[in-house]
């Protein structure tokens, strides 16, 4: 777009120009008063259309009311009788369809911060009852300072819709255009969700999927409602999750309640300030059973505070504040080992002592002494048959779906059984005997146990990979399972296996946040923009 006169805005001075649109070219500014750097997107009047004058009247509208993180931030606006000016953040990492570009595809990891904040920025919206229609890499902004983060630009194509409206006119970009849209379809804010898969998929593949596709064979593609094929190589979650994303038919597409709680992005748990406060919450929370010598609630509280508290070693705040979470990130993992190791020799101790109690055994293991060596969990070579069978009836679900599964199961009563801190032998033998009639309890069990040898280990992959088996056998059978003493204790174990899964995930998180900063410092700084 060539301009027949100069853009002159008030209190800043044009530096370069940045980038152009369909009816508008951004620039570089400074803020004559504070040399702060902005991007001023300016617009010719007579450029417009009356739909692309409707379009920035829109864009000043919405933007004037989003102040979130993850959503770019208009300052101010100004015009004249030649351009209208949107004053915006500036922006110095480019966008992401650059970021990609350069890096040919991205690594997982980092395809996962951005699914983080786009989502995140996409729930801020939702909350406003905003829906974008135009979401694409190219609209995507990076900042690189303090950390590497993304924000939604370019509201010019958005639209509110209420429930009673349903809009069916062509918006967006052809690649990422929902199905919905491009077929000329009822449309609803989730054409949204398929352009985020679309963007995942990029991120990770280095090209949209049917990119090589012409319009006749996309629209033909789409029209066949087939699937969308994805290349392997991703971990599981990372696959449902873009399975669920780029289906055509919206209404059997993820919706977006699933999509904020979906276990690949682990949105619970980003380093957002209220975050933090759960954190800090339930380290306390820890401290104080702790010295109430709750040792089993209190282990379980400080793994629940570094699911929070990890994260945050992966972001820039001040260094005084990096150093103290990471200080802190130390401390609650050395107590919870230590706290893992005297459950340990509990139980050892029950299993040695049948006369001693659970009291007296958690007394003795805490007593400074040296520490055993570590045991060999036992063996299961049946693990993964076992995985297959449960596959077959019923869906194998992560620990967040096993919980509210499990949930829906039992029965209010049921729901408020304590744990035991150090469970009885006794109590597993009566158990396990009273499985003898249903083979795959008996296995769900033993898988459990095992589960728990590798926790106590140190092992915590093993264990979490052994816990999220069990409870996918086990889980399903309390369904079905009669009133009475097995059912008791069954609920009982699950709820014990689920904290410890929920513990061996948060542990898995700390030893990788305290092990080799150095590393995982060099490797965020090659993900940022020079």
């Amino acid at each position: 777009m060539s301009f027949q006169r100069d853009p002159s805005v008030e209190g800043y001075d044009i530096l370069n120009r940045v980038g152009a649109g369909s009816y508008s070219v951004v620039y570089k500014a400074a803020d004559v008063y504070s040399g702060e750097e902005v991007a001023i997107k300016c617009v010719l009047k007579s450029s417009l259309s009356q739909m692309g004058r409707d379009n920035i009247i829109t864009e000043i509208q919405i933007m004037k009311m989003l102040k979130n993180e993850f959503i770019l931030n208009m300052r101010d606006f100004q015009y004249d009788d030649w351009y209208i000016y949107l004053i915006l953040d500036y922006c110095d990492g480019g966008d992401l369809s650059s970021f990609i570009k350069s890096r040919k595809k991205l690594p997982e990891n980092v395809c996962k911060k951005f699914m983080q904040q786009l989502v995140l920025g996409l729930k801020f919206l939702r909350s406003k009852d905003i829906t974008h229609f135009d979401l694409k890499p190219q609209n995507l902004l990076l900042v690189t300072q303090p950390s590497l983060r993304l924000k939604i630009g370019d509201f010019g194509l958005s639209g509110f819709l209420s429930e009673e409206t349903r809009c069916n006119v062509l918006k967006g970009s052809p690649l990422y255009m929902a199905p919905e849209i491009l077929l000329g379809k009822p449309v609803d804010p989730k054409a949204d969700l398929w352009s985020v898969g679309v963007i995942f998929y990029e991120c990770l593949f280095g090209e949209a999927p049917l990119a090589h596709s012409s319009c006749r064979q996309l629209v033909k593609f789409l029209r066949s409602e087939a699937t969308i094929p994805i290349r392997s190589g991703l971990s599981d979650n990372a696959h449902d999750l873009l399975s669920n994303l780029l289906v055509i038919n919206p209404e059997k597409r993820i919706s977006f309640d699933d999509l904020f709680v979906h276990p690949f992005l682990d949105l619970e748990h980003y380093p957002l300030p209220e975050s933090y406060l759960k954190a800090v919450s339930l380290a306390r929370k820890a401290v104080k059973l702790d010295f109430e010598k709750n040792y089993l609630e209190a282990f379980n509280m400080y793994c629940a505070s570094l699911s929070y508290l990890v994260p945050f070693i992966h972001t820039s705040l001040t260094p005084e504040k990096d150093e103290f979470i990471r200080k802190k990130v130390s401390e609650y993992f050395k107590r919870a080992e230590q706290l893992k190791s005297i459950l340990y020799k509990a139980k050892e101790c029950i299993g040695n002592q049948g006369t001693i109690t659970a009291s007296e055994a958690l007394m003795k293991a805490a007593r400074p002494q040296q520490r055993p060596t570590d045991a060999v969990a036992p063996a299961t070579g049946s693990t993964s048959q076992l995985k297959t069978d449960s596959d077959a009836a019923h869906p194998y679900r992560t620990l967040k779906q096993l919980a509210l599964v499990r949930q829906n199961y039992i029965t209010d009563d049921e729901s408020t059984l304590k744990i035991q801190e150090v469970p009885a032998e006794n109590d597993i033998k009566v158990l396990k005997a009273m499985c003898s009639s249903t083979p795959k309890m008996v296995d769900g069990i033993d898988i459990g146990l095992t589960a728990q040898m590798y926790l106590y280990e140190g092992n915590y992959p093993m264990a979490l990979d052994h816990f999220k088996l069990c409870l996918n056998i086990l889980v399903p059978l309390l369904e079905n399972e009669p009133p009475g003493q097995r059912r008791t204790l069954l609920t009982q174990m699950t709820k014990e296996w689920l904290n410890e899964a929920e513990s061996a995930e948060a542990l898995i998180l700390a030893v990788e946040g305290t092990s080799n900063l150095a590393s995982l410092n060099q490797r965020e700084e090659s993900c940022v923009i020079q």
